[in-house]
C-alpha cells in the first residue's frame, strides 16, 4: 500500500510541472452540485468530452491500422 501511494505522489509531483508550463486552465465547476440544473450541465459537459475522447481514440486507432496495412504492402513491393 505504501509503496502504490508513493507511486501517485510521483507521478504527480512529475505531471503538475508540466501541466502548469503548458497553462491549461481549470474546469469551474459549480459550487453545489444540489442545484439541478448546474449538475446537468456538468454531466453533458463530462458526456461531451468523453465523447469527443471516444472519437480521438477511433480515429488514432484507424490511422494505426492503415498504416500497419500500408506498411505490409511496400513489404511486398
Amino acid at each position: 500500500m505504501v509503496q502504490v501511494s508513493e507511486e501517485a505522489v510521483a507521478i504527480y509531483l512529475t505531471t503538475l510541472p508540466w501541466l502548469e508550463s503548458r497553462i491549461y486552465s481549470t474546469i469551474s465547476f459549480p459550487l453545489y452540485l444540489s442545484y439541478k440544473h448546474d449538475a446537468k450541465l456538468l454531466i453533458l459537459a463530462l458526456e461531451r468530452l468523453k465523447e469527443s475522447y471516444s472519437r480521438a481514440i477511433r480515429l488514432n486507432l484507424l490511422l494505426m491500422e492503415e498504416l500497419r496495412e500500408a506498411k505490409m504492402w511496400a513489404r511486398c513491393l
